[in-house]
């Protein structure tokens, strides 16, 4: 009998977790859209993101063969041609170089598919940790 009742309190947990981080991810995704900071050329329109357009940005470098990544005024230049808007207040690149294989390959997107492409893993990626607790 209490193999069973032990049984049914980790299940019972497992099911909080599994709830617990299925509610954080939705409003992780809800507010998104909502921490927008730069607009999209063609439309002025918010594009949302949080730490998206850093990545975007310091990958653009690289794939347009910068070795400088870490330069807080090249990196605020290069956004603000990639927005085609003034970018202020930038926070800096903090990761190491080899971050940037992963992120300089979503510089062949336009910025707003790379975003919907970053979002898409995000998400898988949440999926599968989500399935592995189950």
């Amino acid at each position: 009998m209490a193999i069973i009742s032990s049984a049914a309190e980790f299940s019972l947990k497992r099911l909080y977790l599994l709830l617990a981080a299925i509610l954080v991810t939705l409003i992780s995704i809800a507010v998104s859209p909502s921490s927008a900071v730069f607009y999209d050329k063609e439309s002025a329109k918010p594009i949302g993101f949080n730490d998206f357009l850093y990545y975007y940005g310091t990958g653009s470098l690289v794939k347009n063969g910068s070795s400088d990544i870490y330069d807080s005024k090249l990196q605020q230049e290069n956004l603000s041609n990639i927005i085609g808007a003034q970018v202020a207040n930038i926070i800096p690149y903090l990761y190491p170089p080899q971050s940037l294989l992963f992120f300089a390959p979503l510089t062949y997107f336009p910025l707003k598919g790379a975003f919907h492409i970053w979002l898409v893993f995000n998400i898988l990626s949440t999926l599968a940790l989500l399935a592995s607790l189950y």
